[in-house]
């Protein structure tokens, strides 16, 4: 069966076409252009292609007669396929994901990005032992806050007792009976009768009910005291804690108190159990400076001072 020959293979090369598919592609055309029809020459070698390029699949008998006449042909590219780098296809989910997690694909092997974090966490290890050499450090040891809580039984206390003290001393009634010669103790020509009664009717709030807490203005007043007792003591091992008995609006009214008096406030837990710490602001020299004055240990805290300093 003849056919022609003379046909130019140059002519099927295609614009988008890579010069590595289309060197590959005419020598397969090249090498059995005498043995075949042009048309089907073209066709197979299109075939060959796509299956070496593309990964195509074709009938059991067109890829059978396709890698029958692809391996003399194709044998030099497999070789040099195997030393080249290899395309690795990545779904567009696990390169979002990759992504997010600093994830990096190098030849298709993945590779965990370090946080950028890690430095300054490898950092503190190195340096530590050369900042104790040359500089103070405090140590804190143990939170003490727990053991001074607050609650507001103690602001009753705080609140009442000076104030209902200074209502029964200047009551009428007490005024009328010391006009009549009374001294104070009990009434009777022996001294037998009993004073209580005196502050039996006493109230602070006309509306409170049966087991009714102290009010906002109570509250802030009580806090007040509180803490300007707390500033003016030199202890550095105890702060201030008010309990979680306390509403949101009254430890708001804490937090303000704290911030008029030059206090540190902060609050912790959520919900119910949301309790209000408050600490003296004590920069880091003038704690250093309390801590040495008590002999540079306490409780709570330590300063350790470089030899180098000592001297």
């Amino acid at each position: 069966m003849s056919f022609n020959v003379s046909w130019d293979v140059d002519k099927y090369r295609d614009d988008h076409e890579s010069e590595e598919q289309w060197l590959l592609r005419k020598a397969f055309m090249e090498r059995w252009k005498n043995m075949y029809p042009e048309e089907r020459l073209v066709c197979l070698a299109r075939v060959f292609i796509n299956i070496e390029f593309m990964g195509c699949r074709y009938p059991n008998e067109v890829m059978l007669e396709v890698s029958r006449l692809s391996n003399e042909v194709a044998e030099e590219y497999r070789k040099m396929k195997k030393t080249k780098l290899q395309r690795t296809f990545v779904s567009a989910s696990m390169a979002a994901e990759d992504k997010a997690k600093g994830t990096k694909r190098k030849g298709g092997i993945v590779t965990e990005t370090p946080p950028k974090k890690a430095p300054k966490i490898n950092f503190v290890p190195q340096e530590e032992q050369k900042l104790i050499t040359q500089c103070v450090s405090v140590l804190v040891r143990k939170n003490l806050s727990d053991t001074n809580e607050i609650d507001k039984t103690t602001i009753n206390q705080v609140f009442g007792k000076k104030d209902e003290e200074a209502k029964v001393e200047n009551s009428v009634a007490v005024k009328m009976m010391k006009l009549m010669g009374w001294k104070g103790g009990g009434l009777g020509a022996d001294a037998q009768g009993i004073q209580e009664p005196i502050q039996a009717h006493l109230q602070t709030d006309k509306r409170s009910g049966l087991g009714s807490g102290p009010g906002l203005k109570m509250i802030k007043v009580a806090g007040s005291k509180l803490m300007k007792r707390f500033i003016a003591s030199d202890d550095l091992d105890m702060d201030l804690v008010f309990t979680s008995e306390f509403t949101k609006e009254e430890r708001a009214a804490l937090h303000k108190c704290a911030t008029d008096h030059g206090l540190v406030s902060k609050s912790y837990n959520s919900d119910n159990e949301r309790y209000l710490v408050v600490k003296k602001k004590l920069d880091p020299f003038s704690l250093v400076k309390a801590v040495i004055a008590k002999g540079g240990d306490t409780p709570k805290y330590t300063v350790f001072i470089p030899a180098a300093l000592a001297m």
